[in-house]
């Protein structure tokens, strides 16, 4: 490269680079003069079948009109067949040079994006899925069936809040963290609200701590990602040097995509440039329509300099740059010694930070230059022993750092943030959460069966009725899935006691034929009711020693043991008849009680 300055520079001091530096590090190693001599054609070395001569440095070295090339010369089969390499000063390989995307606009539902599509089908059939289950058991399960108002005891009706509106309010209000105005009471009820609570707090907080990463950090949209993918497209176009080492590997690879991709560029023009920086120019005027391959260390150089470009891909192949002597040299030895030194030593790698990072260059001008020597031959192996002594040391990686990380840095920062953009979460991420909401439910359900089993066997035991005719009156209530009501069952007899001076008596004529019952007040029956006295229609007053039969039923005796008809009704519950009838006790002696 041509050294800028304001001074007028004359012989060696004229240029700088990488090359130049690694050059310079040699001559002190090894101890000789040199001078730089720019090749006339800015070529690396192509061969010419019609005149079967070489151009650029390889045709400087073969003519003799320099005894040393150095470069971002890539070590190739041709070319070693008819120069000397020393060994690699720089790994590389072949990759893509592409136009950094603008900055993706963000969209009018960009609130969905923290989360994909595939999680927000889930979530909704979750959601679904769960107020389904809620309304079931809530049905099954006895402990969610309650008197409508709870301060009047007497009531014929049972009421379940958890209808399926209900359900599906209470999960979309513990969903959006609200809550809901009614609370499951049954243990199996409350075990599925548990567990989608859990659901929730997952869900709520994963997509609240994406939605902050997806509103702070923009994101950059490639349209490619890889070869395969700029192989498999057809809007946007791509090409190379011609007479580099990577026209050279697309033209002669039995990879059948690379080897389609090499006879597209041939025939699309210009897409096979005569010049590396008019490929790059185009990459950065085309806006996003073009790609460029060139060598993975120059896309990195360029990438630090220009923050509208950036590299697309991995490596193609794996390759190096080496310096080139005629061939026949006896320096190429010590110059390979000396370059493996100086990788040792890290030198490469300070003149590469210094150049790729330090540095902030406006010239992009190749780095192409031939070099004579004030003797010629006999110092190619020193030379040689030089460069792989530099190696060793470390002083070539030193001076990649130097020239290529180390200056015009400023996309550093820039390149970072994109690497790190956020991404949606997927099933894959989150699918956890859903499997533990599956296993809550099964849970619940195993809970409300044992519920429901429990209740069955009391209720039988009460009505002294079977359990499976019990299971399948339920059964039947049950599947109906209408309405939210239900009628009161008879409490067992030992509950069958006023409080106060009202009582709720409800007489079962099925079950009156094979039991007794006490109704009374203070623990001390009142009327004892047989089942012979109440197919008669007659009642027994013991308090009053006497019987109270049917005329004085129909009459409402006034006398001092009076049984007084409030209401009665006749109800149909489970195929059979179930009188009620609200019962006033008075006794008027000396105790008032009623």
């Amino acid at each position: 490269m041509l050294k800028e300055s304001s001074e007028e520079l004359e012989g060696n001091d004229r240029y700088e680079g990488i090359c130049v530096d690694l050059i310079e590090e040699l001559a002190q190693a090894l101890h000789f003069n040199y001078t730089i001599k720019p090749v006339p054609d800015n070529a690396p070395g192509k061969y010419d079948p019609e005149t079967g001569r070489w151009n650029g440095m390889i045709g400087e070295l073969l003519e003799g009109r320099a005894d040393l090339a150095i470069s971002d010369l890539t070590i190739t089969f041709e070319r070693e067949a008819v120069v000397d390499f020393t060994m690699q000063f720089m790994n590389l390989g072949i990759s893509i040079l592409y136009r950094k995307p603008t900055r993706e606009p963000p969209s009018l539902f960009s609130f969905l994006s923290p989360l994909s599509l595939r999680v927000w089908l889930y979530m909704a059939g979750a959601t679904m899925g769960v107020s389904l289950l809620m309304f079931v058991l809530a049905r099954f399960t006895p402990y969610e069936w309650e008197p409508p108002h709870p301060c009047a005891p007497d009531q014929e009706q049972l009421q379940n809040n958890f209808n399926f509106l209900n359900c599906i309010w209470f999960c979309i209000g513990s969903l959006m963290q609200q809550g809901c105005d009614f609370l499951p009471k049954a243990v199996s009820t409350r075990m599925v609200a548990a567990m989608w609570w859990f659901f929730t707090l997952i869900m709520i907080s994963s997509y609240t701590a994406n939605l902050a990463a997806f509103l702070t950090v923009e994101r950059l949209v490639f349209p490619i990602t890889s070869v395969e993918d700029l192989a498999a497209q057809s809007s946007i176009k791509y090409g190379l040097y011609e007479s580099g080492s990577t026209a050279t590997f697309f033209r002669t690879s039995q990879i059948a995509p690379y080897n389609k991709m090499w006879q597209v560029m041939e025939s699309q023009s210009p897409t096979v440039f005569h010049d590396t920086e008019e490929g790059i120019q185009r990459v950065k005027n085309d806006k996003g329509n073009f790609a460029y391959f060139m060598e993975s260390s120059s896309i990195e150089y360029h990438v630090e300099r220009d923050c509208e470009l950036s590299q697309v891909g991995g490596l193609l192949d794996n390759k190096g740059y080496g310096i080139a002597l005629p061939p026949g040299s006896p320096h190429r030895d010590r110059i390979s010694s000396m370059i493996l030194l100086f990788q040792e030593k890290g030198v490469l790698q300070r003149l590469i930070t210094r150049w790729w990072k330090e540095r902030r260059l406006n010239d992009k001008s190749e780095c192409k230059v031939a070099l004579q020597f004030c003797i010629h031959s006999p110092w190619t192996n020193q030379l040689n022993e030089r460069l792989v002594y530099m190696q060793e040391q470390g002083k070539l990686a030193e001076l990649k750092n130097k020239w290529w990380k180390n200056d015009g840095a400023q996309c550093s920062d820039d390149r970072g943030r994109s690497s790190s953009a956020a991404s949606e979460l997927d099933l894959e991420n989150v699918g956890g959460v859903f499997v533990c909401l599956m296993g809550g439910m099964v849970v619940a359900t195993l809970i409300a069966v044992v519920e429901f089993i429990f209740h069955l066997r009391d209720q039988a035991s009460d009505d002294n009725t079977s359990v499976l005719s019990e299971m399948g009156r339920e059964l039947r209530f049950i599947l109906r899935c209408h309405g939210s009501t239900k009628p009161a069952r008879a409490p067992p007899p030992a509950e069958r006691r006023g409080s106060g001076s009202h009582g709720l008596v409800a007489f079962n004529e099925a079950a009156a034929r094979k039991h007794t019952a006490a109704y009374g007040d203070f623990g001390t029956p009142a009327c004892l009711l047989t089942g012979g006295q109440w197919r008669q229609g007659s009642l027994t007053d013991q308090s009053a020693g006497g019987p109270l039969t049917g005329q004085q039923w129909n009459q409402r005796p006034t006398d001092r043991s009076d049984v007084t008809e409030r209401s009665a009704g006749i109800t149909d519950r489970g195929g059979y008849r179930e009188r009620m009838w609200r019962l006033t006790f008075s006794d008027g002696g000396p105790g008032g009680r009623q």
